[in-house]
């Protein structure tokens, strides 16, 4: 006996509630868990590639090293730490660099 679709199962199958090609790599859970911790809602498709987009052409403001002050489509300010190929998390938005160390360590001097 051959089984039967459900009723809705066709309609329940096409239905496009999850973007057709975009998932949630283990790579970018970090930062899609850190942005709902501090946003209150996941990131909306897209978002993710607007931040890396702006990472890579380096239109946004570097604060040090990976951490980045970004802008969502909306307009509102992050700060990210990532690199030109993924976010590592979502910083506090009132997150700065720690300062420069003001003085050098003294150099060694080889032994003669």
């Amino acid at each position: 006996m051959e089984r039967q679709p459900e009723p809705g199962a066709a309609e329940a199958a096409t239905d496009v509630t999850f973007p057709v090609g975009w998932f949630l790599d283990i790579r970018s859970w970090e930062a899609h868990r850190s942005f709902y911790r501090q946003w209150g809602r996941p990131m909306e498709p897209g978002e993710y590639s607007h931040l890396l987009r702006q990472i890579r052409h380096r239109t946004g403001t570097r604060l040090s090293g990976d951490a980045w002050r970004l802008t969502l489509p909306d307009g509102a300010e992050i700060v990210v730490s990532g690199k030109g190929y993924r976010l590592f998390r979502i910083l506090r938005s009132d997150w700065t660099p720690p300062p420069r160390a003001t003085t050098r360590p003294a150099a060694v001097e080889p032994a003669a």
